[in-house]
């Protein structure tokens, strides 16, 4: 059986990058579908006409993220995997930590999005001190504040539906991902 690990935080807080270490160390890493709708959006409507969408429409467009990162996580639950550990760039419960964030209320309409799988362990990932600001990333938070307080509702959901997730601190890259491996207590050699 597959292992889930869940990479998530605000932005710029170094879990794309943690999670290239081990996408080159030949893991498997499921990749942040926020940022395909994001880009099919730019693509489709412009970038300001895009945010604009984002900002006047969060729970249509967190829709669109919800059925992406499902059908992303259920195509790689269907493969079997060498090492059976996968990584995910975020989860289907991030998508419930933007609406928190964005104080969109959701009703039993969105419990379909929920998986019926658990993730194995979550890492959340502090903002960097050096938080860089990314306007021509698509995201309409863009700033380290919006990232803090994005990373305060993604712990507050997790634990809400039952996980206790492991912080990960700002540290150099090759001692975060030590530390997640230890974590783990896998050898990933």
């Amino acid at each position: 059986m597959n292992e889930l690990i869940v990479f998530s935080g605000g932005p710029y807080s170094g879990k794309t990058t943690t999670l290239e270490i081990f996408k080159k160390n030949g893991h498997t890493v499921i990749k942040e579908a926020a940022l395909d709708v994001i880009n099919k959006l730019t693509r489709d409507l412009g970038v300001k006409e895009q945010q604009e969408f984002m900002l006047n429409n969060p729970l249509y467009f967190q829709n669109l993220v919800f059925e992406k990162q499902i059908e992303n996580e259920k195509s790689i639950l269907t493969k079997k995997h060498k090492n059976n550990i996968i990584f995910l760039d975020r989860s289907v419960l991030d998508g419930f930590a933007y609406l928190h964030y964005n104080k969109v209320l959701w009703g039993a309409e969105l419990y379909n999005f929920i998986p019926k799988y658990k993730y194995n362990e979550i890492f959340i990932f502090e903002t960097l001190s050096n938080f860089k600001n990314r306007k021509d990333s698509g995201r309409v938070e863009n700033n380290k504040e919006d990232s803090l307080a994005i990373k305060n509702s993604i712990l507050f959901t997790y634990k809400f539906f039952g996980y206790k997730p492991h912080l990960v601190f700002e540290k150099i890259i090759d001692e975060r991902v030590a530390e997640i491996k230890l974590k783990l207590q896998v050898d990933f050699s």
